[in-house]
């Protein structure tokens, strides 16, 4: 079982799971100190050995947050940043060589399924809310298909992840 927290949920993968967090790596870290701006998604790595997995979390009880293109266009771009850091990982690191060769290699095969999860806690669950986060995974699904990704949009009060416990902390 692997471990996280993120934005004060305590994440458990069990070991189906190949993941890391993104701000432990170096490869990560390095990419964004030399390109400014950078971004990456919060936890990237495999389910079972043909399906990537990428996370971004973000959690917005008690706080206002931004208008759903704006937050999309930010979530979307992770992905995309991320997606350069695999490929530069997998050419220059001695860091989990296997790890960073293997994912970038997987993301260019037709047949490797792509997940990118949207983990978004909110304030409230009403009808309208329900509302805003089909909207939300819509708006994701149209932005990050030009890398054929299955987007799911989850948080505590709706998550069906097989193999993936979530609670605060």
């Amino acid at each position: 079982m692997t471990v996280f927290e993120e934005s004060n949920l305590h994440f458990e993968f069990d070991s189906r799971y190949n993941i890391i967090k993104s701000d432990n790596d170096v490869n990560i870290i390095n990419a964004k100190k030399f390109l400014q701006g950078t971004k990456d998604t919060d936890f990237l790595g495999f389910y079972t050995p043909d399906k990537i997995f990428f996370m971004e979390v973000k959690n917005f009880k008690g706080v206002k947050h931004e208008d759903i293109e704006v937050l999309t266009n930010e979530v979307a771009q992770k992905l995309r940043d991320t997606i350069s850091i695999i490929a530069g990982a997998s050419r220059n690191t001695t860091n989990h060589k296997n790890f960073w060769e293997t994912l970038h290699q997987k993301i260019g095969q037709s047949n490797t399924e792509i997940f990118f999860v949207f983990w978004l806690e909110e304030n409230t669950y009403t009808h309208r809310e329900k509302h805003r986060l089909q909207n939300i995974t819509e708006k994701l699904k149209t932005k990050c298909k030009w890398l054929k990704t299955k987007v799911i949009v989850q948080s505590t009060k709706n998550f069906q992840l097989e193999g993936v416990n979530v609670k605060f902390c």
